[in-house]
């Protein structure tokens, strides 16, 4: 029971920083935050309902955070604490899930077990992919459930294995592929030797894993087909960018890949956090003291495998290979239990707890940080009136390691704030072009004529793109801007050798300078020099 408690508090202590801010700084989440917030009944103001509709019929997977938010934000006072939940979950429910799968596999609630929590705040996270993080817990638990399930008839299980496939399917299709890797590893069985003793015990292997994979994966595939919405991969054809199968595949882009399973914003401070954490298992090892699971580890494996072989981008879903490795190390985890001497179960517990409270804290003190940036998006966006239309751009400094802690992840390389703009969506009732809305894959539609502007991905811009005459086939916002859109707003506008800036081009009109945040009227064509 005192381990149990030291799970629970781990898991405690990893949403601390949630209750600290208002609005995170993940890259998604302010998008993610206006969509469902439109959802959830902002689609009823006039200004915004000129813009946007919900169309449940195009998107049945990655629909389950959309249709939760909008069941619970009546209940919880609102999109935004429906959304804070949303982001409770992308955090407690990936390590308590190993933790379940690592219990279910060794018997027992174990020390070992409350490491786990220190993988809640990962690349992917920081990202924002909120429900593709709920997926991965999701999919750990079910995995977890598999070990009793065997022992049930051939109905019950098949009933249940299906259920599960639906459910994450619905939630993210990544979230049933690797449901359907944990179940692989699992009917393989603890000891490769015995799975590969001989073509009897490699047949039986396969064709056990064959059958939990088929008992899943086609329920869930008859269901999205029967739904009559579009798959996740048919929005691709919408955006040429993501189409590029190979773009970034490069040694340091692999690199990097591979960090975001645990790098945040300081990656050595990650990467040692981490390894305190390993070293539990490192000590095992050398003791003879490690039971492993030997069909996990293999998955764990080949998920390793696929984010190394993985395209960056893949049927218009980027950060392809920087997906798995979060997969890989959540079920390397899941895979061993070193056995600690009787008498030290609760020190190396507080240990991992220490650890996973210390990082926790780092975290939070980065969030708390940058909450003067939203404050400043929000400043300079109040004087637009509502139901205006809302063109962002980005400085993207050349010197971005010398920006505050926190503004990119890990630091100088990808920025936490491209999708702020989105707040003038809640805050103002603007239109923005750039608000998640892939057919396929969201409950959200931009209506016409603006869906002429709309790039559903997200894709954003930089200030030096914007009067580049190619940049609008990337980009169709950027075709006559200076005509479709009233006001432009510029962030990361406050790094070194900063100050009041010239406007990034000309036929801009000053509207708010506030320092990170910089709001420009655009001026039509002939109105400056009438002035």
């Amino acid at each position: 029971m005192p381990i149990a408690l030291l799970i629970a508090a781990a898991l405690a202590v990893v949403c601390m920083p949630v209750l600290a801010v208002p609005v995170p700084p993940l890259l998604d989440y302010p998008n993610h935050l206006a969509r469902l917030w439109l959802l959830a009944g902002g689609l009823e103001r006039p200004a915004l309902a000129a813009f946007y509709e919900a169309d449940w019929r195009n998107a049945f997977t990655n629909g389950g955070m959309d249709t939760l938010v909008v069941l619970l934000a009546p209940l919880l006072g609102g999109a935004e604490p429906a959304m804070r939940l949303m982001l409770a979950l992308a955090l407690v429910l990936p390590p308590l899930g190993a933790a379940a799968l690592n219990r279910a596999l060794f018997g027992g609630w174990r020390a070992w077990q409350v490491g786990f929590a220190v993988l809640a705040f990962n690349g992917i996270l920081l990202a924002g992919f909120l429900s593709f993080m709920i997926g991965l817990g999701l999919a750990l638990l079910a995995a977890a459930a598999e070990p009793a399930l065997v022992r049930r008839a051939w109905l019950p299980r098949l009933v249940v294995r299906a259920a599960f496939g639906v459910l994450l399917i619905w939630m993210h299709a990544l979230g049933l592929a690797f449901y359907l890797a944990l179940l692989v590893g699992l009917a393989i069985g603890p000891s490769m030797r015995a799975a590969l003793a001989g073509p009897r015990a490699i047949a039986a292997a396969a064709g056990r894993a064959a059958l939990a994979v088929a008992s899943a994966a086609l329920p869930a595939f008859l269901m999205l087909h029967l739904s009559g919405t579009p798959g996740p991969w048919d929005g691709a054809a919408e955006d040429d960018t993501l189409l590029r199968p190979w773009s970034g595949y490069a040694f340091f882009e692999k690199v990097r890949a591979l960090t975001t399973a645990f790098g945040t914003y300081e990656v050595p401070v990650d990467l040692a956090m981490l390894l305190a954490v390993l070293a539990v298992a490192r000590w095992a090892l050398a003791k003879d003291r490690l039971r492993v699971h030997g069909g996990l580890l293999a998955a764990a494996g080949g998920l390793l495998v696929l984010a190394i072989i993985m395209p960056n981008t893949l049927g218009g879903t980027g950060w392809m290979d920087r997906r798995f490795p979060i997969m890989a190390l959540l079920t390397f985890l899941a895979a061993m239990l070193p056995r600690v001497p009787a008498g030290r179960h609760l020190a190396v517990a507080a240990g991992l707890l220490l650890i996973v409270a210390l990082r926790a804290a780092w975290m939070g003190w980065v969030w708390d940080a940058r909450q003067a940036d939203i404050a400043a998006v929000e400043r300079a966006i109040a004087p637009m009136p509502p139901g205006a239309a809302l063109l962002v751009a980005y400085e993207f400094p050349g010197d971005r390691f010398a920006s505050p802690v926190g503004r990119y992840f890990p630091r100088g390389q990808m920025p936490t704030y491209e999708h702020l703009g989105a707040l003038a969506v809640t805050r103002r009732e603007a239109f923005v072009p750039t608000l998640f809305a892939l057919r396929g894959r969201h409950v959200l539609r931009v209506l016409p004529p603006w869906d002429e502007l709309a790039l559903a991905n997200g894709l954003g811009v930089a200030v030096t793109q914007l009067d580049d005459a190619t940049a609008g086939d990337a980009r169709p916002y950027l075709r006559d801007w200076r005509r479709r859109f009233d006001y432009l707003l510029v962030l990361d506008g406050d790094h070194p050798g900063g100050g009041v800036r010239a406007a990034p081009t000309q036929g801009l009109a000053r509207v708010a300078m506030e320092g990170f945040a910089r709001l420009y009227r655009i001026e039509r064509p002939g109105e400056a020099a009438a002035r």
